[in-house]
């Protein structure tokens, strides 16, 4: 059995310790270190035993070698090599020490054995990383302060375990907020509203695809995005949908009328040159409540002729299935209107066998009809005229309406014969008096970039004009010119050559308030009859009121010469 010395030698004389004394010496192998000066001067100073360094530190003096079973290598038939090496914990502290070379040994006790770099003569070695990193400062005044490798991978476990946790918790509630916001979505109606917005808005369709407006929705609700529209004819495909949808529940609605079908239609031009003609339902329904939806808005092509519109009215009867429940139909005085009922009558009675008196169910706009009456007042300089221009509107072959008849008499009373004048001939607005000055004014204010800047910049706001289509324009127009006269006059001091024959007179200014104090009460009247509420009861009555006020207003003027020929007219 082979026992291990620990053998301190200083100066000349060694000292033993730890040996049991009944064992031979030859039995025994020693290990030499040279001993600390510190320890040393213990061993001289004391005969007791003195202090052993840690039993893995092992030092080699060039003339002596351990031998194999000491350095423990893998010949060693008392220490075989551990197959599976211990894994090297503290890494900073071994970046000082290299392995094993040659014939040293490789291994002690299983555990791999580290050699000093900076020690070569006496060399050093441990295998233990506290007592290297005691050498290390002890030795070399190196400190190596580290956590153990271990708890390090540790702590970064816990830290991405973390990580990942908020990571996964933060895409969570995003993902929770966007669900929250994507069911707050009325897909539905978010769809109809964007459409609506393009029927009725006049937009064109691809304004689903403009930066500005998905950013708008997009600030609202950012879930909205999946949502977004990438090309126009998404809207052309929902405003198709849509009408079909609509279209089949007011056919369910029609079925369930108390009363009959009652129609209104009108023919408008759209800013494209494209005529419509518009076919609009009234009818009492199941509840005893008003109803009223617009069936159809078809293209009126090429002629506008009344025989022209009947085929379309006819198309709208068939789809609604509405042949044998026809009210009546209201409309303007045009005698096209008259002319479209009658071939819709003869249609009716050939295709369904009904009977249609296109006389007694005509009805006529009472708004239309204010409109007309003002026209005259305002253009007929006599009764011949006006009579004269009834019969021209009649003639459908001149598609022309009384208004425009009697603006182009009054152009043709300075044009040569046969040639027709354009609308703002000035010359021929002035021959009807102050009417035609002041429409004369607002034409000029608006044929010239430069002078509708002199008159904002003296005015502040526009003046507006007349137009043969729109009612009470005439009375907008006068409103607007008496609320600001003094900035006309402004104006027109300094356009007078320009307008030297237009400079409206004291007289002409007395003469557009009074024809203003006698538009009032037409103006509310068309106001009134434009209502949801309107019956034929206020139409009546208030056709009463505007004949007590052609009578009153010819005593109150019949020193006005002018106004009294305009009242004759209508008389």
């Amino acid at each position: 059995m082979t026992y291990t010395v620990h053998v301190y030698f200083s100066s000349s004389q060694f000292k033993f310790q730890h040996i049991n004394s009944k064992h031979i010496l030859s039995n025994v192998t020693m290990i030499f270190r040279r001993p600390s000066p510190s320890q040393s001067a213990q061993s001289d100073a004391t005969s007791g035993p003195s202090s052993l360094l840690p039993s893995d530190s092992l030092s080699q003096a060039p003339h002596s070698r351990p031998t194999p079973s000491e350095a423990e290598t893998p010949s060693s038939p008392h220490h075989p090599r551990v197959a599976k090496r211990r894994k090297v914990r503290a890494t900073s502290t071994w970046d000082h020490f290299r392995e094993a070379e040659g014939d040293e040994p490789y291994k002690k006790d299983g555990k791999i054995i580290h050699y000093c770099k900076r020690c070569n003569n006496p060399r050093w070695s441990t295998h233990v990383s506290n007592n290297a990193r005691y050498h290390l400062e002890t030795e070399h005044h190196i400190v190596v302060e580290e956590d153990s490798k271990p708890q390090k991978e540790r702590q970064q476990a816990i830290q991405n375990a973390f990580a990942r946790t908020t990571v996964k918790q933060t895409q969570q509630a995003k993902e929770n907020e966007m669900n929250t916001l994507r069911r707050s979505i009325n897909f539905d109606g978010f769809r109809e509203a964007q459409m609506l917005l393009a029927a009725r808005r006049r937009v064109p369709f691809n304004f689903v695809t403009w930066p500005e407006y998905q950013a708008l929705l997009m600030a609202v609700n950012p879930a909205v995005e999946e949502f977004l529209a990438d090309s126009g004819n998404t809207v052309a495909a929902d405003l198709d949908r849509a009408y079909s949808a609509h279209q089949e529940s007011i056919k369910e609605r029609l079925k369930l009328a108390r009363s009959p079908i009652h129609f209104s239609m009108d023919v408008w031009s759209s800013p494209h040159r494209k005529a419509f003609i518009a076919v609009h339902a009234q009818w009492v329904d199941e509840n005893y409540k008003l109803q009223k939806a617009l069936l159809g808005l078809p293209n009126l092509r090429r002629s506008h002729a009344g025989a022209a519109m009947a085929p379309y009215l006819m198309e709208i009867i068939k789809k609604y299935n509405l042949a044998h429940r026809i009210g009546y139909f209201t409309g303007d005085n045009d005698s096209k209107n008259d002319t479209c009922l009658r071939q819709l009558a003869e249609d009716l009675s050939r295709e369904y066998d009904v009977t249609f008196d296109p006389v007694f169910y005509r009805t006529r706009c009472s708004g239309h009809i204010i409109n007309l009456s003002l026209q005259a007042f305002l253009f007929a300089t006599s009764k011949h005229a006006l009579q004269a221009a009834i019969e021209q509107a009649q003639d459908e072959a001149n598609d022309i309406t009384v208004v425009e008849a009697l603006q182009e008499q009054i152009q043709s009373n300075t044009s040569q014969r046969g040639k027709r004048k354009a609308r703002n001939d000035a010359t021929g607005w002035r021959s009807i008096g102050a009417l035609g000055k002041l429409h004369n004014i607002a034409v000029f204010i608006r044929s010239s970039n430069i002078h509708n800047d002199v008159w904002d910049d003296i005015a502040g706001k526009a003046l507006g004009i007349d137009n043969i289509t729109r009612w009470n324009s005439w009375f907008m127009l006068l409103d607007a010119a008496i609320k600001q006269e003094g900035a006309i006059s402004i104006f027109l001091n300094q356009y007078h050559k320009e307008l030297e024959h237009d400079i409206l007179t004291h007289d002409d200014w007395q003469l557009l308030k009074t024809t203003h104090e006698f538009l009032q009460p037409f103006y509310q009247a068309t106001l009134e009859q434009q209502m949801e509420w309107s019956s034929i009861d206020q139409v009546l009555e208030n056709m009463d009121i505007l004949l007590k006020q052609f009578e009153d207003a010819k005593v109150s003027n019949n020193k006005n010469y002018l106004l009294q020929c305009c009242l004759a007219c209508l008389c």
